[in-house]
């Protein structure tokens, strides 16, 4: 996947990110990298897809995973449907993330979504695109492995 301009390079053992439109927003996503890997953030959201909708940001770790990343204050349904956008948009235009393992993860200032709501959504990413889909408010921590 090859966006260079849009594209930044990390090996440390902890990387914070967050939107970087919302200076106030408690929304972060803290990936853990023990192993100091090469991990690559793709700012999707006005840089790699300008206009239409699209997430905030795409992660690809050197085990063939991706995490698409949205950050949100509280319209989880809106996010849901930013990361389905942008996951047709680069499987469209990178054949080789089609056979990733795909995680999406959804940070947000407040979820109004009832608990059912969010399985729902869950079992749609998992039978609609074989992804895991994390919804959290707040930070969410993840292990680079």
């Amino acid at each position: 996947m090859d966006f260079p301009k849009c594209t930044r390079e990390y090996e440390g053992k902890t990387i914070s990110l967050s939107d970087p439109k919302s200076k106030n927003s408690k929304a972060k996503l803290t990936l853990k990298n023990p192993r100091q890997l090469l991990i690559k953030v793709i700012d999707i959201d006005g840089c790699v897809i300008r206009e239409g909708i699209r997430c905030d940001q795409l992660v690809t770790l050197p085990n063939n995973k991706l995490i698409y990343v949205e950050f949100k204050g509280n319209d989880v349904k809106h996010a849901v449907k930013q990361i389905e956008s942008t996951m047709g948009y680069i499987s469209g235009v990178c054949s080789s993330s089609r056979n990733s393992d795909i995680i999406c993860m959804i940070a947000c200032n407040r979820c109004p979504l009832s608990s059912t709501d969010i399985q729902k959504y869950k079992r749609l990413f998992k039978d609609k695109y074989k992804a895991r889909l994390f919804i959290q408010t707040g930070e969410i921590q993840y292990t680079v492995e």
